[in-house]
């Protein structure tokens, strides 16, 4: 079970829950204008997907679904639940949308195999040495999920951050325009951005003193080592959380025809030695 917390503040109608540890990260969501049962019951709900969504992507938990396929798929096809087969068709779409740069084997997706026949889906590896790596993509994944559990249960006003590289606005700040989110230089602490998130998502990407080479380029499997950070916003979260992987190793010119991809997509990348724009 994972570790929840939550506060309401009844005269802001304002509810913060948390989870200190989830794919990877902290997991927070602020719920402006709504009473504090409602607000519970919707934090129950977001953190029963979360525990889900864990449960099939943690690829460091020998117990999750992905490690299961990790483990077997090269020597036999592996049944996947309704997330991982929805996830392995949409990666597979990603791969093609971004010329390649977003490949969750960190190597070549044409070796999944994936066969779906009456709503059930089989994976199967060629070739021993590959894996499923879902870091670029569950946060995403899960933001979009709990935007339409929100949306559905008539949230107009809410913050969703998965430790401040995978975050989403819905509607405005009670007290404001919008939500808006700096965008940190780790090193100097200063800003390097700032944005307005309204009905938007923000992914952030990239290396830092503490956090690098961990972005690989699948066309020639080196790991990028680059000091810099790519920030993405758009409508779609996992729309953002893709390309901010891609964006990383794309060249100029696989940048422009990569954003023609994605409508309404807004991407920089930052220099983080002097933070100035690219």
């Amino acid at each position: 079970m994972l570790t929840t917390e939550r506060e309401y503040y009844a005269e802001e109608a304002l509810f913060h829950g948390f989870v200190p540890r989830v794919m990877g990260t902290r997991f927070d969501l602020l719920i402006a204008g709504i009473d504090s049962p409602r607000a519970d019951a919707l934090w129950e709900r977001t953190a029963a997907l979360l525990e889900h969504l864990n449960r099939v992507f943690d690829r460091f938990d020998p117990a999750s679904e992905v490690a299961r396929v990790n483990a077997a798929a090269a020597r036999t096809p592996v049944t996947v639940g309704p997330e991982l087969g929805e996830a392995l068709q949409l990666c597979r779409i990603y791969r093609e949308r971004t010329e390649g740069l977003f490949d969750i084997t960190l190597r070549d997706f044409t070796r999944v195999r994936l066969d779906t026949e009456a709503g059930e889906t089989r994976v199967r590896f060629e070739g021993e040495d590959t894996s499923l790596d879902f870091g670029g993509f569950a946060k995403g994944y899960a933001l979009k999920k709990i935007d339409t559990l929100l949306r559905e249960a008539g949230v107009g006003s809410a913050f969703v951050d998965f430790g401040n590289s995978s975050i989403l606005g819905i509607g405005r700040h009670p007290y404001g325009p919008c939500w808006r989110v700096s965008l940190p230089d780790p090193a100097a602490g200063a800003a390097l951005a700032e944005f307005d998130l309204e009905d938007r998502a923000l992914s952030v990407s990239g290396n830092t003193a503490t956090h690098t080479e961990h972005i690989v380029d699948p066309h020639s499997g080196l790991r990028n080592a680059s000091r810099m950070m790519a920030a993405v916003t758009a409508a779609d979260p996992l729309d953002a959380e893709v390309v901010s992987t891609a964006w990383m190793i794309a060249d100029e010119e696989q940048k422009k025809r990569i954003a023609r991809n994605f409508e309404g997509l807004d991407a920089c990348t930052y220099i983080l030695h002097h933070g100035q724009e690219q």
